[in-house]
């Protein structure tokens, strides 16, 4: 137990070396356009939502826990070049945030995402998401669960603010819901789902011409697969407007 500890930790000071500097420090440009703000409410809104990283099974009450650390990777799409062009945004929104799954009774399992902005100026959440297993591998020809999913996002800061503390320039919250099938085959679990996202995002008034906030409204298409080996391996890829986004989980199993 203390050795797979160690490893974990390892794993979670290089994710932070060498993805880090790539978003330290971004910031949203000025004098942002309202089809601009929807487009970032869009990218940040969407990229930033909670993901299953999960097969549609459901882990048993004990000890039935899944921890590590998350990476979500949604290319920005020149956010950095809206408005005023005065934004210090890179190519890919990097949201680094903590991990953890747990088995609950009777079928269901919750999952919470979390990590702050201030850490490390990166887009910071925290996520649940509620799952429930209605059809098994027992009686069909595979697995499936539904899930309802709800992330709180706080991302960036504004290019006017020179203050000490920079605000933070985009608030928003993510709503979910949808289903998800999977096939276990031990070691490799492959899972496919289909759910219905919606965002809303605020941006600060300093810096928009004229509206801040929007909702928007996507269907999320994911595919992934789970890799069990001593350390629990996932990736998923997402679709979501037909952009193509994705996320990485490493994480251990007890």
């Amino acid at each position: 137990m203390e050795g797979m500890f160690l490893r974990f930790l390892s794993l979670f000071s290089v994710g932070f070396v060498f993805f880090m500097p790539k978003t330290f420090g971004a910031k949203l440009g000025g004098q942002l356009k309202p089809a601009e703000v929807e487009i970032i409410i869009q990218k940040v809104g969407f990229g930033s939502a909670s993901r299953l990283l999960r097969s549609a099974e459901t882990y048993p009450l004990w000890a039935g826990i899944k921890v590590g650390l998350e990476l979500p990777i949604t290319p920005s799409a020149g956010l950095g070049d809206y408005g005023d062009g005065k934004g210090t945004i890179g190519g890919v929104l990097l949201g680094p945030r903590l991990y953890l799954c747990k088995g609950l009774s009777d079928g269901f399992e919750i999952t919470f995402n979390f990590f702050k902005p201030q850490m490390l100026n990166t887009p910071g959440t925290f996520g649940a998401i509620l799952k429930y297993n209605f059809v098994t591998e027992e009686r069909a020809v595979a697995t499936a669960s539904a899930y309802a999913a709800y992330t709180s996002v706080s991302s960036f800061t504004s290019s006017k603010s020179a203050e000490v503390t920079p605000k933070v320039a985009y608030e928003g919250t993510d709503i979910e819901g949808g289903v998800v099938f999977s096939k276990d085959y031990f070691k490799l679990r492959p899972y496919a789902g289909l759910g219905v996202l919606l965002a809303q995002g605020e941006i600060l008034p300093e810096l928009v011409v004229s509206q801040n906030s929007a909702w928007q409204g996507t269907i999320h298409l994911f595919l992934g697969s789970e890799f069990e080996w001593p350390m629990n391996f996932t990736a998923q890829i997402d679709f979501m407007n037909l952009a193509l986004m994705g996320s990485l989980g490493f994480a251990f199993k007890f």
